[in-house]
């Protein structure tokens, strides 16, 4: 029961502390330091994308063969030698 007390006394406290549609536009309210978590995480990016990681996609383009001889009467481009 005084969790069901608590819930409505934070719902008429909040009903009572409503703003204006719009109003967030003048004076935003921001929550700290989670504000600038999308730029954090694109810096988190460009960081990983730099590692010596041999699964990167540069390394892997690198070492992938130009064409594949699915057959021995196949050229390189497809058509029949």
């Amino acid at each position: 029961m005084n969790e069901k007390t608590d819930d409505n006394e934070n719902l008429d406290k909040a009903q009572k502390n409503q703003r204006n549609i719009g109003a967030a536009k003048d004076d935003p309210h921001t929550t700290g330091p989670a504000e600038n978590l999308r730029e954090e995480a694109a810096e988190m990016v460009d960081v990983d994308e730099s590692s010596n990681d041999p699964m990167s996609a540069e390394n892997i383009k690198e070492h992938q063969p130009s064409a594949v001889k699915r057959d021995k009467n196949q050229g390189s481009t497809g058509d029949p030698v």
